[in-house]
């Protein structure tokens, strides 16, 4: 919550460049722990259970 009130609020301020940096770093490893997570609410969805 707090890093989505930053950018609405203070967007002038971002470091653009790390923030790049950041993301490109992190993101392939966060999909790669949650994938099967994903995959897991999806087969949950399909089969109506709660």
């Amino acid at each position: 919550m707090a890093n989505r009130n930053f950018i609405i609020h203070q967007y002038d301020e971002i470091n653009r460049e790390l923030t790049w940096l950041t993301l490109a770093r992190d993101l392939p490893e966060w999909r790669d722990s949650l994938g099967q997570l994903f995959t897991d609410a999806q087969l949950t969805i399909e089969s109506g259970r709660p």
